[in-house]
């Protein structure tokens, strides 16, 4: 009973109370949250699969930090929630828990929906791509760069369930501030590999992360 266990581990340690208001929401958010890693990994392995290439030292930390986005957008955002709690800050309310986990479950299905619409069309390694194709069907329809906005969504979602105000600000605008100046870097390499498809996509394509919004 492995998954007892875990679930036992989480609900009792100490600091997870000044999050969340119950064991059961306790439970709730890390079976979600393990749901998405296991996703995550999967989609990333699928990628990597469809490549069988080597990878240069470059590449390799930017898949690290892939792999690891799960347990990053994680720490940040209970951090400063802990900041929020031993501050005094004002959280948000009970009800804000349960926004957070409908919220979170879109973010992830979003997520996972962008990473496996890229399997075997984007590739990790520079010697690869040569073979990148322009990528505009599932959400990539709606927002150029879907997996970001997802995260950016997920972090939204993980400090509303953490009833954290200031995780809620400061969170979502660093994760924010990252996403973009990463995106407007990809996106000038793009230009670069597919010329004017991806300009001609850019036009097309107005929003970078949310539909709509952003």
């Amino acid at each position: 009973h492995i998954y007892d266990n875990f679930i036992f581990v989480i609900c009792n340690f100490k600091m997870l109370h000044l999050i969340f208001e119950s064991s059961t929401h306790a439970a709730i958010f890390f079976s979600i949250f393990l749901a998405w890693i296991v996703f995550e990994d999967a989609g990333v392995m699928i990628m990597l699969a469809e490549e069988r290439r080597n990878f240069k030292t470059s590449e390799l930390k930017d898949l690290a930090l892939l792999l690891l986005s799960p347990v990053g957008i994680l720490l940040l955002t209970m951090i400063l929630t802990y900041i929020n709690y031993y501050t005094g800050i004002p959280t948000l309310p009970s009800w804000s828990f349960y926004a957070g986990i409908s919220l979170l479950i879109l973010g992830i299905a979003f997520r996972e929906w962008s990473v496996f619409t890229l399997a075997g069309k984007v590739y990790f390694s520079s010697s690869s791509q040569k073979r990148h194709t322009l990528v505009t069907s599932g959400p990539y329809g709606f927002v150029r760069h879907p997996a970001y906005g997802a995260a950016l969504i997920i972090v939204i979602a993980m400090s509303l369930s953490f009833r954290s105000t200031v995780s809620l600000i400061f969170a979502t605008t660093i994760v924010y501030l990252i996403l973009r100046d990463r995106a407007i870097r990809e996106e000038k390499n793009l230009i670069q590999i597919l010329g004017d498809d991806y300009i001609k996509y850019m036009k097309k394509v107005r929003k970078r992360f949310i539909p709509f919004l952003l």
